[in-house]
């Protein structure tokens, strides 16, 4: 997989991990938009977080520790950008952030606040429809952009 965001999580570590024995992991957080996801791998489950099944050894804790990283810098920063397609519009950012967060955002507010940190631009001329409204502009990331403050905790 290529293009994905990735960050060092963190170190687990002790003899209580495993019950082989003592072990370490260190764990690294990757998001990508679902449709870079390579089709149709034996070796790939796409699940969503509340329906995950058992997993080995501490794993869980692991996903939980990832899971509160990307809600957290999401509360501050432009992080969700990297679970979105080239192209997108704001109502789609919006749901983005909304998933990651698992609450709803005032429209108003969160427009107001991606006006205020100037990190996304208008694609010219593009537009997407087929909605029961007008079009909606399609806005990307301004080129160069690297994890852009983008929302406050207050913000939302």
């Amino acid at each position: 997989i290529e293009g994905a965001y990735l960050e060092q999580l963190a170190t687990f570590s002790g003899p209580a991990r495993d019950p082989r024995g003592w072990s370490v992991a260190v764990a690294y957080c990757a998001l990508l938009p679902a449709q870079s996801l390579p089709p149709q791998r034996d070796d790939l489950c796409v699940v969503p977080v509340s329906a995950l099944p058992q997993l080995p050894f501490d794993h869980r804790a692991i996903l939980d520790a990832a899971l509160a990283r990307v809600r957290s810098k999401s509360l501050y920063s432009s992080l969700p950008v990297h679970l979105c397609c080239e192209t997108f519009t704001l109502p789609q950012l919006q749901q983005v952030y909304e998933n990651v967060l698992g609450e709803p955002l005032n429209k108003v507010s969160f427009r107001r606040k991606m006006d205020e940190m100037d990190w996304l631009e208008a694609v010219p001329g593009a537009m997407q429809g087929g909605g029961a409204h007008r079009p909606a502009q399609l806005y990307r990331a301004k080129p160069g952009f690297s994890q852009t403050l983008a929302l406050s905790a207050r913000g939302l």
